[in-house]
């Protein structure tokens, strides 16, 4: 095993970090949107179309590049203007297709190459993913002092 957790745990805390992401987007106005983050030159909204770019992408297949500055701007760029409920809905859309490539994964696909680029296994691309939405809902909930914690339905 190449992850820090087994797959159950990565893909449990994975599904419960995209329910929290898209909970924590949906209600933001556009001028929490339009804050500046902690991440340089980025807003809040950035941040968000960002992760949520990254997601749908990765959910239609689109490996390749992901993660990388050309592909990372694009996203950013894509999202700009979306409302904080668009941001969300393309998400949810999102965790529905993966949500269902999580359910099939054996360990032999789990342990195998992820490919576009990625130099690690499956696994170890999810839970990258996974520390990224953490990462990225902290980014979000720090400028915006939300204290937005995780509730029970968010993590199951």
């Amino acid at each position: 095993m190449d992850t820090l957790q087994s797959r159950e745990e990565i893909t449990e805390a994975f599904r419960g970090v995209l329910a929290r992401f898209s909970n924590l987007v949906r209600p933001l106005t556009a001028e929490q949107l339009a804050t500046p983050s902690r991440c340089e030159g980025w807003t809040v909204g950035d941040v968000a179309g960002h992760f949520v770019g990254s997601i749908a992408e990765i959910a239609a297949g689109d490996l390749d590049g992901q993660g990388t500055p050309p592909v990372t701007k694009r996203q950013v760029e894509d999202r700009r203007g979306l409302t904080g409920a668009e941001l969300a809905d393309e998400l949810d859309a999102a965790t529905i297709q993966l949500g269902g490539l999580l359910d099939v994964l054996d360990d032999n696909a789990w342990n195998a190459p992820a490919g576009g680029g990625f130099d690690g296994s499956l696994g170890r691309g999810v839970e990258a993913l996974l520390f990224d939405g953490a990462v990225h809902a902290d980014d979000i909930d720090n400028e915006l002092g939300l204290d937005h914690h995780p509730t029970e339905a968010e993590i199951v």
